[in-house]
């Protein structure tokens, strides 16, 4: 069933906009977006319900709104600790 929602989440975020096809991305919802926005800005905009597809090897973030179909934001995807893959100059 997780797959199901999954698939159907990547599904609808990919008629917004086009995705990396060479991986499958991370997905979470967002649960307590008064905590998220304490830990990173990527999350200002956030609220209860979103959800986040995180794609690691294409190194984005993507902050997805299904109450009114929306993307709220991307970002880069960094890691703390490891070099972020540079991108084009």
């Amino acid at each position: 069933v997780a797959q199901k929602q999954t698939q159907a989440i990547i599904a609808k975020v990919g008629t917004l906009m086009t995705l990396p096809t060479n991986e499958t991305p991370t997905v979470a919802a967002v649960s307590d977006a008064a905590a998220a926005k304490k830990q990173s800005s990527f999350f200002n905009l956030a609220q209860n319900g979103d959800i986040v597809l995180l794609y690691a090897k294409a190194g984005q973030a993507i902050l997805y709104r299904p109450s009114t179909n929306k993307i709220v934001e991307v970002a880069p995807l960094t890691f703390s600790g490891t070099p972020a893959a540079s991108t084009a100059k």
